[in-house]
């Protein structure tokens, strides 16, 4: 099958896994808004069975609705450098698949969740929403950031816009190490090296697995800019329980010192 063969929506699967490296039916369902699966089935059994997906068995993940995760197969990588290319050696290493960490893959898949969230958020009261994935930072001119971020976003309403740089927490990491995340975004910031990207300071957003991790993360970043003598970064903090209940705009933010009051994150 040649490219020409692919349908449109095909195509669209292969940026989409390429972009978020890992993908299911359920999630591209979402971000398609389109009513029937078995129709997005179809779609995936034939990129998969001309060699542009790979299926990947999660036997890891919690979540039994979920069994199959799709990822680009090496005719998915060609077909994505001939569209757009890429010499880039971090977005090479980020398709490599020789090393399957199931964690990652249930990280990538959380990151996808977010985006969704806030795409249905955007689309239902018509804001403007870009979102930029791990792989697309490292090919646009936000590849200079350090620390690199799971994501970020540019959110536009009426009102004004806002820059978010996403870090999704699995509680993989030990708090020490996200300390010293939040070090690298004060020395991002101190460096003045973020102003060649942006008007102001991104707003950094993290979302958690559970309640106890976020507040324990909120005392551990408010620890990290005292030491640091306050810098003006603002970090938010929630959990994708929260998210999934009450909205991703609702008031379920928790800032570093906001004490217990909770904010929206637009």
């Amino acid at each position: 099958m040649s490219n020409t063969d692919l349908t449109d929506k095909e195509q669209e699967i292969i940026n989409l896994n390429f972009r978020f490296r890992y993908l299911d039916r359920a999630r591209i369902q979402r971000i398609f808004k389109h009513k029937y699966p078995g129709k997005i089935n179809k779609w995936l059994k034939n990129l998969e069975d001309q060699q542009y997906l790979i299926r990947i068995q999660n036997n890891n993940s919690r979540d039994n609705s979920i069994p199959h995760i799709f990822q680009l197969d090496k005719k998915g990588v060609k077909f994505m450098k001939n569209k757009i290319g890429f010499s880039n050696q971090y977005i090479k290493i980020l398709l490599k698949a020789e090393k399957l960490s199931y964690l990652k893959i249930n990280h990538d898949l959380k990151a996808v969740d977010f985006a969704i969230f806030l795409q249905e958020y955007a689309q239902q009261f018509g804001h403007t929403l870009e979102y930029f994935t791990e792989v697309d930072l490292a090919g646009t001119q936000y590849k200079t950031i350090r620390p690199r971020p799971d994501g970020y976003f540019k959110y536009k309403t009426q009102k004004g816009e806002l820059n978010c740089f996403v870090e999704i927490d699995l509680e993989s990491e030990t708090r020490t190490t996200f300390q010293r995340k939040v070090n690298d975004y004060i020395d991002y910031y101190q460096s003045d090296k973020w102003k060649n990207q942006f008007q102001e300071f991104p707003v950094i957003v993290t979302v958690c697995l559970t309640f106890k991790r976020k507040e324990d993360l909120v005392l551990d970043t408010e620890e990290t800019l005292k030491k640091n003598r306050y810098p003006f970064i603002i970090f938010k903090f929630s959990t994708f329980d929260e998210i999934q209940k009450e909205k991703i705009n609702s008031q379920i933010w928790k800032f570093s010192f906001g004490e217990n009051q909770r904010y929206r994150l637009i």
